[in-house]
């Protein structure tokens, strides 16, 4: 691999809001997670449906090929270099289309004390062709000052009575209102936008991303319905850290479990990184913001 240092990426980040690895992995294992993955997705039982805008959670966890490919030596250590303690892989979700996904803002899905302390890495597994939905973010919405998340949730339930009756678990409201706005403040502040009309960044078969929790990013529009986008997506986080949800990231005052912060999982090691056991296989998720 022919690639910039370890600092370099790490200033990407922390100027751009993400950082490219080009030829990241290699090609042998890539081939051997697509085939494992076109595999299982052939198993009737797991439910998969091709170009419906599946994706599947936890598939790390499935073959010695994938622990492969997601324990990257490289990856390691530039977000060793981030957190400045050791990094694990907390989930992943893997894709054989694009999803083309609005665009949003990783906080608030992993919302951790102290704030922030996650990054996304996305594997590509193919050429990314700019017909299939290729990622999309504006180029440093990480430093954008976002609004607490309770000043979110007041103003899209100001003429609700009771607010202690919603569920922000499983209404989504707040988290579209919180994108739509920082979205609507990339515009303002003339970010550029990396999409399927400006792929100015193209990505092929091993190169590999990392971006802030804060970038705003999403997947484009797909305009060949019948492509593939074969990638890998997964969360990591600094060792030993409680990874908290919307349901926190919106309320008034810090929730005890909040403040608390204990980590309640044990690990799985491999290639001397830990992964996070959450003790399930891999599954479909057919619906997300």
């Amino acid at each position: 691999m022919n690639d910039i240092s370890i600092l370099e990426h790490i200033n990407n980040i922390n100027n751009n809001g993400f950082t490219i690895i080009r030829n990241g992995v290699e090609d042998e294992v890539v081939n051997k997670v697509i085939a494992e993955f076109d595999e299982w997705a052939s198993n009737e039982e797991n439910n998969f449906k091709k170009f419906n805008k599946n994706r599947v959670c936890n598939f790390h966890i499935y073959s010695e090929n994938t622990m492969n490919l997601v324990t990257n030596k490289y990856v390691n250590q530039i977000l060793k270099g981030l957190f400045d303690k050791e990094q694990v892989i907390y989930s992943s979700l893997f894709f054989r289309e694009g999803t083309a996904q609005h665009f949003h803002r990783d906080t608030p899905h992993f919302y951790t004390n102290p704030i922030d302390m996650y990054y996304g890495v996305w594997y590509s597994l193919e050429d990314i062709d700019v017909n299939a939905g290729p990622l999309k973010y504006y180029i440093g919405s990480h430093k954008l000052e976002d609004p607490i998340g309770y000043q979110v949730f007041n103003e899209v339930y100001k003429d609700v009575e009771n607010k202690d009756d919603i569920n922000i678990g499983s209404d989504y409201t707040c988290i579209i209102e919180y994108n739509k706005y920082i979205e609507e403040l990339s515009i303002k502040n003339n970010l550029i936008c990396v999409d399927e009309s400006n792929y100015i960044n193209k990505i092929n078969k091993g190169d590999i991303i990392i971006w802030h929790p804060k970038l705003l990013h999403g997947g484009s529009n797909i305009m060949n319905g019948k492509l593939t986008r074969y990638s890998m997506v997964t969360h990591n986080i600094p060792i030993n850290t409680q990874v908290f949800n919307a349901k926190h990231f919106f309320t008034k005052e810090p929730t005890p479990d909040y403040l608390k912060n204990e980590f309640t999982f044990t690990y799985i090691k491999y290639n001397d990184i830990n992964i996070v056991n959450h003790w399930c296989e891999p599954h479909v998720q057919t619906s997300y913001v």
